[in-house]
């Protein structure tokens, strides 16, 4: 159960239309294929450059491989992840050679089924049905849906420019911190200076306890950027870190978002 725990906290802190449905990719090159920035600017013309590059799209879908570390103990996953915008979430995990979770993740709703992964061949079956305050209770950060499919997907999240972040800028990248001292959580992130995207984003509350994502291998689908990496890590209490991968990502295609709970699973 930890690690399934773990996984859907990792993927929290991690989280109109286009016409054509033909997946088009285009791998980034960040030395040229989109101009530098070539002069420097406020923090808030940075940001509100970064907020004009978000993602546009009514479905997102990909498959996904990775890995999941537990201060040593690391176990490699595959599945699926399918968004449609603003709406719905689904995730589905396979670990060991069998389905080992489900998520399902509404604006009000979160529904998880997995297995025992202590125990994966007898292990028992567990339903968590919650609302999305769930979330909170996990981490301590006031998500909502919006932020969690934001952190997915590497759009910045953070509210319109107000003053609250200050930067420097090195090697191609605008360091940002958070000075907003009114805020339980804070975030510090970097941004590049070609596509104005996440690198990567620190959520760090007041005890100095700190998760730590990375973002890589942009790719352009569909004239939209997404990230194809992402690694999470946590120190607190014991290491744990998340590897994912984006693969054969597609946009604007419906997807089935199946979700049902077994009769025999234990729901808590």
């Amino acid at each position: 159960m930890k690690k399934i725990l773990f996984f859907t906290i990792a993927f929290v802190l991690f989280l109109h239309s286009c016409k054509s449905t033909k997946h088009v990719q285009t791998q980034v090159d960040i030395s040229g294929t989109i101009p530098p920035t070539t002069e420097f600017r406020t923090a808030n013309e940075i940001i509100l450059n970064s907020i004009q590059r978000r993602s546009s799209f009514d479905w997102f879908s990909a498959n996904l491989s990775g890995s999941i570390n537990f201060d040593g103990d690391k176990n490699n996953f595959s599945g699926q992840i399918r968004i449609k915008n603003g709406e719905q979430i689904w995730i589905n995990i396979t670990m060991f050679f069998m389905d080992a979770a489900r998520l399902k993740i509404t604006p009000d709703s979160v529904f998880i089924y997995h297995r025992d992964l202590d125990n994966p061949v007898r292990g028992g079956q567990i339903a968590i049905i919650r609302d999305f305050s769930f979330f909170k209770e996990m981490t301590g950060v006031d998500f909502t849906f919006d932020m969690l499919q934001d952190i997915l997907l590497g759009n910045y999240f953070l509210g319109e420019p107000n003053g609250g972040f200050s930067y420097e800028f090195s090697e191609g990248t605008f360091l940002f911190t958070d000075n907003r001292v009114t805020e339980e959580v804070m975030f510090d992130f970097s941004l590049h200076n070609a596509h104005y995207k996440f690198i990567s984003l620190t959520m760090r509350d007041r005890q100095n306890r700190a998760v730590h994502i990375n973002y890589d291998s942009h790719a352009i689908f569909n004239d939209n950027l997404f990230p194809q990496k992402l690694s999470v890590r946590m120190t607190d209490p014991e290491l744990m870190e998340l590897n994912l991968n984006y693969q054969k990502i597609q946009l604007n295609v419906p997807q089935n978002m199946p979700f049902s709970i077994p009769r025999s699973a234990k729901i808590n």
